[in-house]
């Protein structure tokens, strides 16, 4: 729902047309990925995805059926985007993609993949932040190391497996690099934001701050409506 009416889609949450819409210039297909997410479902928990190849093997599955239905589309140029998370598993359908393009197992015009800001490694990205932080100016030695030893508080978590406190240290890890900084945009650095950048809607989504919202009430009503979706 987020990338559809809130980036690129062909409307704005209010139903208002987008004039920088994707879908002006090409099929745009969205997928709610891994299942269990968005609309997407499972009639036995046991199917529900554990790793990246089932996630790629699953994306394989969905193209070869629309495929299927749409044989047409099979020979227009055929890119795979993603954004933030869905990095990783865009990664691994495009692998999975020009594996099975090349045994035939497939037709498809694969062109290319396209990742952005794509949160492929979490623990690589954390721990640049303190030196990347100081060598752009953002923050004296003191700064850097109150950001590095946060950093490592999640590091030590996620060696040990702790994976939803090692979510929280990078949460933390976040507050402490927004204190430090005054308040550094996460998406834009040359912009700093007049309040803390934890108060802004994008780090409240990648934070789930705020577990309903005008898009989440959109998906479950009108939409869900539409689609006939219980």
């Amino acid at each position: 729902g987020y990338g559809n009416f809130e980036e690129l889609g062909p409307y704005h949450t209010n139903g208002t047309p987008r004039t920088s819409a994707w879908t002006k210039k090409a099929n745009v297909m969205f997928v709610d990925n891994p299942v269990g997410t968005g609309y997407s479902y499972v009639s036995n928990s046991s199917l529900l995805t554990r790793n990246n190849q089932q996630i790629a093997s699953d994306l394989l599955m969905l193209l070869k059926s629309v495929f299927k239905t749409y044989p047409d589309m099979s020979a227009m140029s055929f890119f795979v985007f993603s954004e933030s998370y869905g990095g990783k598993m865009a990664a691994d359908f495009a692998l999975a993609l020009d594996a099975a393009v090349k045994r035939e197992e497939i037709s498809c015009n694969f062109k290319g993949v396209a990742l952005g800001d794509s949160w492929i490694s979490p623990m690589d990205s954390i721990n640049s932040w303190g030196a990347f932080l100081y060598n752009m100016g953002f923050v004296n030695s003191d700064g850097e190391q109150h950001i590095k030893e946060a950093a490592a508080a999640a590091q030590k978590l996620v060696d040990e497996g702790k994976w939803e406190e090692a979510a929280d240290a990078w949460g933390d890890a976040v507050d402490m690099t927004s204190i430090a900084t005054g308040g550094v945009d996460f998406y834009n650095v040359l912009g700093n934001e007049d309040d803390i950048v934890l108060n802004n809607e994008p780090m409240k989504r990648m934070r789930n701050l705020h577990s309903i919202s005008y898009l989440t009430k959109l998906m479950n009503g009108i939409q869900a409506q539409r689609w006939n979706i219980p």
